[in-house]
């Protein structure tokens, strides 16, 4: 995963963080296209902070940009900014599909930051603020299950019960009919 590092023009000081970060929050822009140097811009003329809020922002096209420093206090989640936010470019209350390379993306930046913050949890913004955000679309359940990972030859595959009854017995069946007539 490559980290674009942006350099941007901080309105205001950054605060530095004390002690690890304890979560990874995860947002969506709310939007469907917009620029990392955009949010930058909104978040000190419309917000009056410092600067982008968020510590990552992820692309459709699946490029990730550093915001913040990861040593730097947030502003993405009222009274836990002392967290990673990551954002994601797309307004996921309104889209339904979040483009494979951007959640790949996602999952990559997931797994580098658990493996830098082993204790971090993750949580939704809507798991600490009253808000809609990440979106009901935003495949949150995904993202934080990581980069899936690929099975190894002679490795036996996840089983989801019998096929003996329902409609996964009749698929069964059916399939056992087929093979007899070869």
């Amino acid at each position: 995963m490559n980290i674009i590092a942006k350099t941007y023009d901080w309105a205001h000081p950054l605060v530095h963080r004390t002690g690890d970060p304890p979560h990874l929050v995860w947002h969506h822009a709310a939007v469907k296209v917009l620029s990392p140097d955009a949010v930058h811009k909104y978040d000190v003329e419309v917000n009056g902070w410092s600067g982008m809020g968020y510590h990552f922002y992820v692309r459709k096209d699946g490029s990730v940009y550093r915001g913040r420093p990861l040593w730097a206090m947030g502003a993405h989640a009222r009274g836990y900014n002392d967290s990673i936010g990551i954002c994601a470019e797309g307004a996921y209350h309104t889209e339904k599909v979040m483009p494979a390379v951007q959640l790949k993306s996602l999952q990559e930046l997931h797994d580098h930051l658990h493996a830098k913050y082993p204790e971090v949890t993750d949580k939704k913004h809507s798991d600490l603020n009253a808000t809609a955000c990440p979106g009901a679309h935003y495949p949150y359940a995904q993202v934080v299950a990581g980069v899936p990972k690929p099975v190894e030859p002679g490795e036996a595959v996840p089983h989801h019960g019998p096929l003996g009854k329902g409609r996964r017995g009749r698929v069964r069946r059916l399939l056992k009919k087929l093979l007899r007539l070869l």
